[in-house]
């Protein structure tokens, strides 16, 4: 009997767990829909990567193909980059035109807050910096952190060229209402950008485009502090030509001069030193008339 009611339990039991994995089995049936909607997803993202790949290494004849074959046009790689902003920054105007074509979007920011217009402003490309204004993007447009290229937060296109020493794309942007006195996240302009990295004719463009040649950086630092201390004499002798201050002096309490004593810097030493003494004799002059009438 007892024997009788072991085999009566064990079938029992083997009925229950037979039928739980029969349900579970088909709990688990996946739904057509769903299953087509990941093959759909799973085509997009092979043709997204395959549109960024066309992006950076030109190849223009496979752009439209790609997007036809259902990619994001703005599609982004793991550095927020869209293949408007690759093609940007690489100098392939040919894919930058079909994606403009396509409704690439032209002001969207990368990992770091850069747009295609800044990319391609630090990189040189006049054409496509012109192709891109065109299409709408704001000149004027500011990173949102610091990147490898635009080094600092808060970053224009503007300063981008004038660090790189983009003359034409300086002189272009200004054109274009770029705003010349912006500054990052530091204080720096683009006259400051163009002070540090030694670019004597974007100085001269930016002046003549109503640069302050007075802005301090968050250092207290004028453009005229920031060249002397990297050493960049032809862009001293023009601000102090343009009349720049060179007794400003920064948080630190030290004036340009001060500093090319320190650090060595003899020929703007001499500059600065013969400025201030021209400066000092034309003043005495002026109270020498003044005390005479």
């Amino acid at each position: 009997m007892k024997q009788g009611k072991g085999i009566f339990y064990g079938a029992a039991v083997c009925l229950l767990v037979f039928l739980f994995s029969s349900s579970a089995i088909c709990q688990q049936k996946v739904d057509p829909t769903d299953q087509k909607k990941r093959e759909a997803a799973a085509r997009t993202e092979r043709a997204n990567v395959d549109l960024l790949d066309a992006a950076v290494k030109g190849k223009s004849h496979k752009i439209r193909k790609i997007v036809s074959q259902g990619a994001n046009i703005n599609a982004r790689d793991r550095e927020g980059m869209t293949p408007l902003m690759l093609a940007s920054v690489q100098g392939y105007s040919d894919i930058v035109a079909d994606l403009l074509s396509l409704g690439a979007e032209v002001n969207l920011h990368d990992a770091y807050g850069a747009t295609a217009l800044m990319q391609a402003s630090w990189a040189g490309r006049r054409d496509i910096a012109e192709m891109l204004v065109a299409a709408g993007a704001d000149v004027n447009l500011k990173s949102t952190d610091e990147g490898p290229t635009l080094r600092k937060k808060g970053s224009t296109a503007l300063m981008g060229a004038a660090m790189s020493g983009n003359l034409d794309i300086v002189m272009y942007l200004a054109s274009q209402n770029a705003m010349v006195n912006l500054q990052d996240a530091e204080g720096q302009t683009a006259l400051i950008y163009a002070a540090k990295y030694g670019h004597p004719e974007v100085a001269r463009s930016l002046m003549s485009q109503g640069a302050n040649l007075e802005i301090q950086d968050q250092f207290g630092r004028t453009a005229l502090t920031v060249a002397t201390v990297h050493g960049n004499l032809e862009v001293v002798k023009l601000l102090v030509a343009a009349g720049a201050d060179t007794e400003t002096r920064d948080l630190n309490n030290l004036a340009p001069i001060t500093y090319a004593s320190a650090l060595d810097k003899a020929d703007i030493y001499r500059v600065l030193r013969d400025s201030s003494r021209g400066r000092a004799k034309a003043n005495n002059n002026r109270t020498r008339k003044s005390s005479f009438y």
